[in-house]
């Protein structure tokens, strides 16, 4: 008796010690299974949070392209002194905050038309301590487009001793044996043309309008006026110095009634704006403007005749132009805009016209003396012909 009683009480210690076992090994597979599921929320958080992150830094990598092609399309409001264009920044911002923009823009580097295309390299990234711990990259070309070099204000021809590179306006129909390596508006186009043929209406580009009530009797620079230097006849024969800025008349601006000759060599650092017709004859002229004020604007007829060679950097705007059979070469870097018709060039002429689109230089921003506000570009839009995204990471 005393021995069963013995062995009930070993097997009753037994099971106990066994529902034990089992009881902590169910404790541990349930812990282990709570961690399991607690890791895997946090990783779902922390990925959450993460993809949050990329998400509003492709956001921000977009608004960089964005940002420089506002900028490249109106360059009036933006530094251009470095290489004649907006070269972007670093560390800029659409909001308050730890996450960042830096912009790269470079012109393309080959072409007819290349002050109208632009390379942009934009990469937005976070900063932690210092530290970039995410970032979004992404690289575009962009386009201006149209971008027109020529504009004509009335049917017109040009003869085969002419160069367009960019887009050409005539409000009218066009008879062309030119170069022109762009698209043409216009009602017709008779020639050949590296774009297309396009409707006036889808230039979106308006005649700049600069009148001479910008510039007299006094003209704006920097929030302040000043009187432009008035010129006669006998200051622009053979004048012996280049015409240059001074602290009375910051923007070089030179002022005339016509008619006016520039005979020789002239040099002018600034604007040339003639009420009335304007003559070149016997020499070299050279017009460069400051920035956002154009190079010539003549409310008469331009007429290039006696061997005279005329190069501009920036806009060119007059009523009408007529090249004679003696003149030199002509070479516009900007944009030459003719408000009646186009340019007359003699059929016997020998020399070349070359007009090549350079929106960052014919832009122009001016205000009169009631501050009306003139603000123009030959740049009618743009586009990005690619978009790509690159080296995005955490």
């Amino acid at each position: 008796m005393h021995t069963a009683r013995t062995i009930k009480h070993s097997d009753a210690n037994a099971r106990s010690g066994a529902v034990l076992l089992v009881v902590l090994f169910v404790c541990m597979v349930v812990a282990m299974l709570s961690m399991t599921v607690l890791v895997r929320a946090n990783r779902q958080v922390l990925s959450g949070d993460g993809g949050a992150t990329r998400l509003k830094l492709d956001y921000l990598a977009e608004s960089g392209l964005v940002h420089a092609k506002t900028l490249l399309l109106h360059p009036q409001n933006a530094d251009t002194s470095g290489e004649g264009y907006w070269q972007g920044g670093e560390g800029l911002q659409v909001e308050a905050g730890n996450d960042y923009y830096d912009l790269t823009v470079t012109r393309s580097a080959s072409g007819s038309t290349a002050r109208c295309t632009y390379n942009i390299e934009s990469q937005a990234y976070r900063l932690k301590n210092g530290d970039r711990t995410a970032r979004s990259s992404l690289s575009a070309q962009l386009r201006l487009d149209p971008c027109i070099a020529y504009w004509a204000g009335a049917a017109a021809s040009l003869p085969n001793r002419v160069t367009i590179n960019g887009d050409v306006y005539c409000a009218g129909a066009l008879s062309s044996a030119a170069t022109v390596q762009g698209d043409v508006f216009a009602d017709g186009f008779t020639g050949a043309a590296t774009g297309q043929l396009q409707s006036r209406a889808d230039a979106g580009v308006l005649f700049p309008d600069v009148t001479c009530t910008f510039f007299s009797p006094a003209y704006n620079y920097g929030g302040l006026f000043y009187l432009p230097r008035t010129v006669a006849p006998a200051d622009c024969n053979n004048p012996p110095d280049p015409f240059s800025p001074s602290g009375a008349n910051p923007a070089g601006i030179l002022y005339s009634v016509g008619p006016l000759a520039l005979v020789g060599n002239v040099t002018i650092n600034g604007t040339l704006v003639v009420d009335g017709d304007l003559t070149m004859q016997g020499g070299a002229v050279t017009i460069t403007p400051a920035k956002n004020y154009p190079a010539l604007v003549v409310n008469g007829n331009l007429t290039i005749q006696d061997t005279s060679r005329f190069t501009a950097s920036g806009l060119v705007q007059v009523n009408t132009m007529t090249v004679a059979s003696t003149a030199g070469n002509i070479t516009v870097l900007g944009a030459l805009f003719v408000r009646n018709a186009g340019v007359s060039v003699d059929s016997l002429y020998g020399g070349e016209v070359v007009v090549t689109a350079a929106p960052m230089r014919s832009a122009v921003k001016l205000y009169s003396t009631t501050m009306a506000l003139r603000q123009w570009s030959p740049a009618g839009g743009a586009f990005f012909k690619y978009v790509k995204r690159s080296n995005n990471g955490e």
